[in-house]
């Protein structure tokens, strides 16, 4: 039988799913989420975290997911794809991973309450969580940048707020400077104001795909001097 945590506070304000396999770092994620006065329900397997989603007397905020660092774990997909029911499409979802997987990224680029967190980064995951919970309270922070004449500068361009976090994150801890932009519109008008080495760009975007600013970026002689690096989960002919 699947064990299961139940939580409370004096004051408890909003409750979560917590699902996270390992016990080790199931206490980790629950020591952090108890700063806030939540409510949590933790849960030790998916399968159990699936039958309490699927029981509607079940009424969650926010559900939080330690992603399985191994392939073939058909019930953390089924997971997944039960989080895409309408009942519970807008909950917010927060995920730790150990790796970047490129199918959970695009699942998670389709939602718009969710935020994935590298667990070498979890002491972020109680901000994250209050930032889906609270979508109104704030404005997309920037992360800190510190300039290097000898650094090589990025132009990342994702519509996925989650998804332009992590990889912003990424690049700065491996030296680069990074700047984000969500759109072809918005990523050409900042390559225009800044020099630029290298712009990585998301081929779908809700308006004009990737390659509209490959072009783009490519034509004008201010910024034709920048490289582009196409990405997409996608492995269509014509992409």
């Amino acid at each position: 039988m699947p064990k299961k945590y139940f939580m409370s506070n004096t004051n408890p304000k909003l409750k979560i799913l917590l699902v996270e396999e390992s016990a080790t770092l199931r206490y980790i994620l629950m020591k952090s989420l108890q700063k806030q006065a939540y409510e949590l329900v933790v849960m030790d397997q998916f399968e159990a975290a699936i039958e309490c989603l699927q029981n509607t007397q079940n009424k969650f905020h926010g559900i939080v997911i330690g992603w399985p660092n191994y392939a073939g774990h058909d019930r953390a997909q089924s997971l997944i794809a039960l989080l895409e029911n309408n009942n519970l499409s807008e909950l917010a979802v927060l995920m730790l991973t150990h790796d970047v997987d490129t199918e959970l990224l695009n699942w998670m680029s389709k939602r718009r309450l969710s935020a994935l967190v590298p667990w070498e980064n979890y002491q972020e995951s109680l901000s994250s969580l209050q930032k889906l919970l609270h979508p109104n309270d704030g404005q997309e922070m920037p992360v800190s940048v510190t300039a290097n004449e000898h650094s090589v500068r990025i132009l990342f361009v994702d519509d996925s707020v989650s998804i332009r976090h992590y990889y912003q994150r990424l690049l700065t801890r491996n030296g680069y400077e990074v700047e984000t932009a969500d759109s072809v519109a918005s990523a050409f008008e900042v390559a225009l104001k800044q020099n630029f080495d290298l712009a990585i760009i998301d081929y779908f975007m809700p308006d004009e795909n990737g390659y509209v600013l490959c072009q783009k970026l490519r034509d004008d002689p201010r910024t034709a001097g920048i490289r582009s690096a196409v990405i997409t989960g996608t492995y269509l002919d014509e992409v």
